[in-house]
Protein backbone atom coordinates (compact mmCIF):
# COMPACT_ATOMS: atom_id res chain seq x y z
CA UNK A 1 0.00 0.00 0.00
CA UNK A 2 1.52 3.20 -1.16
CA UNK A 3 0.07 6.71 -0.29
CA UNK A 4 0.81 10.41 -1.81
CA UNK A 5 0.07 12.75 0.29
CA UNK A 6 -0.51 16.24 -0.56
CA UNK A 7 0.96 18.47 2.17
CA UNK A 8 -0.99 20.31 4.92
CA UNK A 9 -4.47 20.11 3.26
CA UNK A 10 -5.50 16.43 5.28
CA UNK A 11 -6.09 14.92 1.87
CA UNK A 12 -3.95 12.02 0.11
CA UNK A 13 -4.04 9.22 -3.01
CA UNK A 14 -3.45 5.98 -2.24
CA UNK A 15 -2.77 3.37 -3.72
CA UNK A 16 -3.59 0.03 -2.63
CA UNK A 17 -2.04 -3.35 -3.09
CA UNK A 18 -4.98 -5.34 -2.92
CA UNK A 19 -7.42 -3.39 -4.22
CA UNK A 20 -7.17 -1.77 -7.39
CA UNK A 21 -9.18 -1.75 -10.68
CA UNK A 22 -6.34 -4.27 -12.28
CA UNK A 23 -6.24 -6.83 -9.56
CA UNK A 24 -9.59 -7.78 -7.80
CA UNK A 25 -12.60 -8.20 -9.86
CA UNK A 26 -15.93 -9.64 -9.63
CA UNK A 27 -17.88 -10.54 -12.54
CA UNK A 28 -15.16 -10.17 -15.01
CA UNK A 29 -15.10 -6.52 -14.20
CA UNK A 30 -12.81 -4.74 -10.97
CA UNK A 31 -15.13 -4.30 -8.05
CA UNK A 32 -14.95 -0.45 -8.19
CA UNK A 33 -15.73 -0.52 -11.46
CA UNK A 34 -18.64 -2.78 -10.93
CA UNK A 35 -19.96 -0.51 -8.11
CA UNK A 36 -19.82 3.09 -10.31
CA UNK A 37 -21.89 1.19 -13.14
CA UNK A 38 -24.53 0.00 -10.61
CA UNK A 39 -24.72 3.52 -9.05
CA UNK A 40 -24.98 4.89 -12.82
CA UNK A 41 -27.77 2.34 -13.48
CA UNK A 42 -29.92 2.92 -10.18
CA UNK A 43 -29.66 6.96 -10.60
CA UNK A 44 -30.63 6.60 -14.33
CA UNK A 45 -34.24 5.28 -13.07
CA UNK A 46 -37.16 6.77 -12.63
CA UNK A 47 -37.13 9.18 -9.29
CA UNK A 48 -40.94 7.41 -8.18
CA UNK A 49 -38.75 4.26 -8.52
CA UNK A 50 -35.56 5.36 -6.37
CA UNK A 51 -38.34 6.77 -3.31
CA UNK A 52 -39.30 3.19 -3.07
CA UNK A 53 -35.78 2.92 -0.93
CA UNK A 54 -36.73 6.63 0.44
CA UNK A 55 -34.16 7.46 3.56
CA UNK A 56 -37.02 8.60 5.34
CA UNK A 57 -38.74 5.21 5.86
CA UNK A 58 -36.00 4.39 8.27
CA UNK A 59 -35.20 5.43 11.36
CA UNK A 60 -31.08 5.92 10.42
CA UNK A 61 -28.98 6.69 8.01
CA UNK A 62 -29.65 3.83 5.06
CA UNK A 63 -31.49 4.68 1.78
CA UNK A 64 -32.08 7.22 -1.18
CA UNK A 65 -31.70 10.39 -0.77
CA UNK A 66 -32.78 13.06 -3.61
CA UNK A 67 -32.28 16.21 -5.31
CA UNK A 68 -33.48 19.48 -3.57
CA UNK A 69 -33.17 21.94 -6.48
CA UNK A 70 -36.38 23.53 -4.87
CA UNK A 71 -35.45 23.37 -1.65
CA UNK A 72 -34.51 27.09 0.44
CA UNK A 73 -32.57 25.10 3.34
CA UNK A 74 -28.77 26.71 2.88
CA UNK A 75 -27.91 22.72 4.20
CA UNK A 76 -29.57 21.03 1.41
CA UNK A 77 -27.99 18.74 -1.11
CA UNK A 78 -29.39 20.84 -4.18
CA UNK A 79 -27.47 19.35 -6.78
CA UNK A 80 -26.58 15.90 -5.43
CA UNK A 81 -28.63 12.70 -4.64
CA UNK A 82 -27.21 9.59 -3.04
CA UNK A 83 -27.67 5.79 -2.08
CA UNK A 84 -26.35 5.02 1.98
CA UNK A 85 -26.02 2.17 3.50
CA UNK A 86 -24.59 1.12 6.98
CA UNK A 87 -23.02 -1.30 9.07
CA UNK A 88 -25.69 -3.87 9.98
CA UNK A 89 -25.81 -5.10 13.39
CA UNK A 90 -27.93 -6.99 15.96
CA UNK A 91 -28.79 -3.69 18.42
CA UNK A 92 -28.48 -6.02 21.34
CA UNK A 93 -24.98 -5.90 20.67
CA UNK A 94 -24.50 -2.86 20.69
CA UNK A 95 -23.23 -1.10 24.06
CA UNK A 96 -24.79 2.12 24.17
CA UNK A 97 -28.39 2.41 23.21
CA UNK A 98 -27.70 5.93 21.12
CA UNK A 99 -25.73 3.94 18.28
CA UNK A 100 -28.99 2.22 16.74
CA UNK A 101 -29.50 4.86 14.06
CA UNK A 102 -26.06 3.85 12.87
CA UNK A 103 -26.63 0.46 12.42
CA UNK A 104 -30.38 -0.18 10.89
CA UNK A 105 -30.87 -2.81 8.10
CA UNK A 106 -30.21 -1.19 4.75
CA UNK A 107 -32.43 -0.51 2.22
CA UNK A 108 -32.15 -1.75 -0.97
CA UNK A 109 -33.73 -1.21 -4.64
CA UNK A 110 -35.23 -3.99 -7.05
CA UNK A 111 -33.44 -2.77 -9.74
CA UNK A 112 -30.98 -2.98 -11.24
CA UNK A 113 -30.62 -6.55 -11.12
CA UNK A 114 -26.75 -7.54 -8.63
CA UNK A 115 -27.11 -3.80 -6.96
CA UNK A 116 -26.92 -5.05 -3.52
CA UNK A 117 -24.56 -7.86 -4.35
CA UNK A 118 -21.73 -5.16 -6.14
CA UNK A 119 -22.23 -2.55 -3.69
CA UNK A 120 -22.18 -4.99 -0.58
CA UNK A 121 -18.95 -6.42 -2.38
CA UNK A 122 -17.17 -3.09 -2.25
CA UNK A 123 -17.88 -2.24 1.15
CA UNK A 124 -16.85 -5.47 2.09
CA UNK A 125 -13.30 -4.48 0.49
CA UNK A 126 -13.51 -0.93 2.08
CA UNK A 127 -13.46 -2.79 5.39
CA UNK A 128 -10.66 -4.17 5.03
CA UNK A 129 -8.92 -1.45 3.83
CA UNK A 130 -10.09 0.65 6.52
CA UNK A 131 -8.01 -1.75 9.08
CA UNK A 132 -5.24 -1.46 7.06
CA UNK A 133 -5.32 2.60 7.26
CA UNK A 134 -5.85 2.39 10.74
CA UNK A 135 -2.86 0.34 11.52
CA UNK A 136 -0.90 2.48 9.46
CA UNK A 137 -2.05 5.41 11.30
CA UNK A 138 -1.18 3.97 14.45
CA UNK A 139 2.86 3.53 13.14
CA UNK A 140 2.69 7.16 12.16
CA UNK A 141 1.95 7.98 15.49
CA UNK A 142 4.57 5.55 17.15
CA UNK A 143 2.13 3.26 18.42
CA UNK A 144 1.74 -0.48 17.82
CA UNK A 145 0.70 -1.59 14.77
CA UNK A 146 -2.64 -3.21 16.35
CA UNK A 147 -3.50 -0.25 19.09
CA UNK A 148 -6.78 0.68 16.91
CA UNK A 149 -7.86 -3.14 16.76
CA UNK A 150 -9.79 -3.16 20.05
CA UNK A 151 -12.18 -0.03 19.10
CA UNK A 152 -12.98 -1.62 15.74
CA UNK A 153 -14.96 -4.51 16.86
CA UNK A 154 -18.66 -3.05 16.34
CA UNK A 155 -17.59 0.09 14.39
CA UNK A 156 -20.30 2.68 13.13
CA UNK A 157 -19.14 2.95 9.60
CA UNK A 158 -21.54 5.05 6.23
CA UNK A 159 -20.79 4.53 2.61
CA UNK A 160 -22.27 6.93 -0.03
CA UNK A 161 -22.60 6.89 -3.55
CA UNK A 162 -23.22 10.61 -4.75
CA UNK A 163 -24.65 11.33 -7.61
CA UNK A 164 -23.85 15.36 -8.95
CA UNK A 165 -25.65 16.40 -11.40
CA UNK A 166 -23.85 18.52 -14.24
CA UNK A 167 -23.24 22.21 -13.60
CA UNK A 168 -21.33 23.42 -16.38
CA UNK A 169 -21.85 27.31 -15.17
CA UNK A 170 -21.65 27.65 -11.63
CA UNK A 171 -23.77 31.07 -10.93
CA UNK A 172 -23.06 31.82 -7.26
CA UNK A 173 -20.53 29.48 -4.45
CA UNK A 174 -23.81 28.42 -2.78
CA UNK A 175 -25.14 26.93 -5.15
CA UNK A 176 -22.99 23.90 -6.14
CA UNK A 177 -23.03 19.94 -5.77
CA UNK A 178 -21.68 20.11 -2.17
CA UNK A 179 -21.19 23.03 -0.01
CA UNK A 180 -17.77 23.19 1.83
CA UNK A 181 -17.87 20.89 4.92
CA UNK A 182 -15.43 18.39 6.82
CA UNK A 183 -16.00 15.10 7.21
CA UNK A 184 -17.00 14.08 10.94
CA UNK A 185 -15.34 10.67 11.11
CA UNK A 186 -12.08 9.24 11.58
CA UNK A 187 -11.17 9.60 8.09
CA UNK A 188 -12.96 9.01 4.39
CA UNK A 189 -11.85 6.44 1.84
CA UNK A 190 -13.08 7.90 -1.37
CA UNK A 191 -13.16 6.63 -4.91
CA UNK A 192 -14.08 9.33 -7.89
CA UNK A 193 -15.45 8.53 -11.35
CA UNK A 194 -12.60 8.62 -13.76
CA UNK A 195 -12.24 11.60 -16.08
CA UNK A 196 -14.93 13.37 -13.80
CA UNK A 197 -13.16 15.80 -11.50
CA UNK A 198 -14.65 17.99 -9.13
CA UNK A 199 -13.63 17.77 -5.63
CA UNK A 200 -11.73 20.90 -4.53
CA UNK A 201 -9.60 21.47 -1.45
CA UNK A 202 -9.37 24.90 0.36
CA UNK A 203 -6.11 26.07 0.35
CA UNK A 204 -4.38 28.33 2.97
CA UNK A 205 -4.70 31.37 1.17
CA UNK A 206 -8.49 30.64 0.74
CA UNK A 207 -8.41 29.64 -2.79
CA UNK A 208 -9.79 26.42 -3.81
CA UNK A 209 -7.38 23.29 -5.63
CA UNK A 210 -9.10 20.74 -7.61
CA UNK A 211 -8.54 17.34 -6.64
CA UNK A 212 -8.18 14.90 -9.97
CA UNK A 213 -9.29 11.75 -10.36
CA UNK A 214 -6.59 9.29 -10.75
CA UNK A 215 -7.31 5.55 -11.70
CA UNK A 216 -6.49 3.35 -9.48
CA UNK A 217 -6.24 5.35 -6.66
CA UNK A 218 -8.35 6.42 -3.55
CA UNK A 219 -8.78 9.57 -1.82
CA UNK A 220 -8.15 9.56 1.81
CA UNK A 221 -9.87 12.69 3.84
CA UNK A 222 -8.86 13.13 7.87
CA UNK A 223 -11.86 13.96 9.42
CA UNK A 224 -12.52 16.18 12.38
CA UNK A 225 -12.82 12.76 14.97
CA UNK A 226 -9.42 11.97 14.21
CA UNK A 227 -8.02 15.15 14.51
CA UNK A 228 -9.07 15.69 17.93
CA UNK A 229 -8.03 12.09 18.30
CA UNK A 230 -4.64 13.13 17.28
CA UNK A 231 -4.51 16.66 19.24
CA UNK A 232 -4.44 17.79 15.74
CA UNK A 233 -1.28 16.39 14.45
CA UNK A 234 -4.02 15.34 11.63
CA UNK A 235 -5.89 18.20 10.40
CA UNK A 236 -9.15 17.19 9.36
CA UNK A 237 -9.31 19.89 5.63
CA UNK A 238 -12.36 21.73 4.61
CA UNK A 239 -13.57 20.52 0.91
CA UNK A 240 -16.39 20.68 -1.52
CA UNK A 241 -17.35 19.58 -4.97
CA UNK A 242 -18.04 21.76 -7.82
CA UNK A 243 -18.94 19.35 -10.90
CA UNK A 244 -18.50 22.47 -13.76
CA UNK A 245 -18.44 19.88 -16.66
CA UNK A 246 -21.32 18.75 -19.37
CA UNK A 247 -21.81 15.02 -17.25
CA UNK A 248 -22.70 14.29 -14.13
CA UNK A 249 -20.12 12.72 -11.44
CA UNK A 250 -19.93 9.88 -9.38
CA UNK A 251 -17.79 9.05 -6.11
CA UNK A 252 -18.59 6.42 -3.57
CA UNK A 253 -17.38 7.75 -0.25
CA UNK A 254 -17.15 5.65 2.91
CA UNK A 255 -16.90 6.80 6.30
CA UNK A 256 -15.08 4.98 8.70
CA UNK A 257 -14.98 5.56 12.23
CA UNK A 258 -14.82 3.61 15.57
CA UNK A 259 -17.12 1.81 18.03
CA UNK A 260 -19.81 4.22 18.96
CA UNK A 261 -18.15 3.96 23.08
CA UNK A 262 -14.50 4.80 22.17
CA UNK A 263 -12.93 7.32 23.93
CA UNK A 264 -11.62 9.83 22.13
CA UNK A 265 -9.07 11.77 24.41
CA UNK A 266 -5.99 12.44 22.91
CA UNK A 267 -3.77 9.29 21.77
CA UNK A 268 -0.11 8.83 23.63
CA UNK A 269 2.33 11.06 22.64
CA UNK A 270 0.50 13.45 20.95
CA UNK A 271 0.99 15.96 24.07
CA UNK A 272 3.76 17.38 24.59
CA UNK A 273 5.49 17.35 27.63
CA UNK A 274 4.27 20.75 29.98
CA UNK A 275 1.03 21.37 27.51
CA UNK A 276 -2.05 20.16 27.87
CA UNK A 277 -4.50 18.32 25.37
CA UNK A 278 -6.87 20.70 23.05
CA UNK A 279 -9.55 18.83 23.08
CA UNK A 280 -11.17 17.14 25.93
CA UNK A 281 -12.49 13.50 26.41
CA UNK A 282 -15.28 12.22 24.89
CA UNK A 283 -16.75 9.37 23.63
CA UNK A 284 -16.71 9.09 19.84
CA UNK A 285 -20.46 8.50 19.05
CA UNK A 286 -21.22 11.45 20.92
CA UNK A 287 -18.57 13.56 19.32
CA UNK A 288 -20.45 12.65 15.81
CA UNK A 289 -23.78 13.47 16.69
CA UNK A 290 -22.27 16.64 17.75
CA UNK A 291 -20.53 16.75 14.17
CA UNK A 292 -23.43 15.72 12.65
CA UNK A 293 -25.68 18.81 13.65
CA UNK A 294 -23.24 21.40 12.45
CA UNK A 295 -23.03 18.92 8.93
CA UNK A 296 -22.61 21.77 6.00
CA UNK A 297 -22.15 25.19 8.05
CA UNK A 298 -19.89 26.56 6.71
CA UNK A 299 -19.47 29.27 9.78
CA UNK A 300 -19.41 26.83 12.39
CA UNK A 301 -17.16 24.29 10.77
CA UNK A 302 -14.32 27.27 10.12
CA UNK A 303 -14.76 28.04 13.74
CA UNK A 304 -14.61 24.67 15.50
CA UNK A 305 -11.06 24.78 16.35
Amino acid sequence: MRSERHQDDGYGHLIPGGLTRKSVSIAKLPIIDRAFAQGRTFFALPLAEKMEISQRKTPGYPGFTPMGLDVDDPKARKRQEGFNMNLELPHDALVDPASVSFHHPNLWPQRPEGFQADVEAYFKEMDRLKRQLYAAFALALDLPENFFEPELSRPFVNMRINHYAAQPVVEHHSDIGGRPHTDYCCFTILAQEDDVPGLQLVQKDGSWAVMPPVRGTFNINIGDTFERWSNNLFESTIHRVVNENTRSRLSIAYFAGTNFETNVAALPGTVASGEAPKHGPITAGQYVLQRLSEAYDADQIKHRR
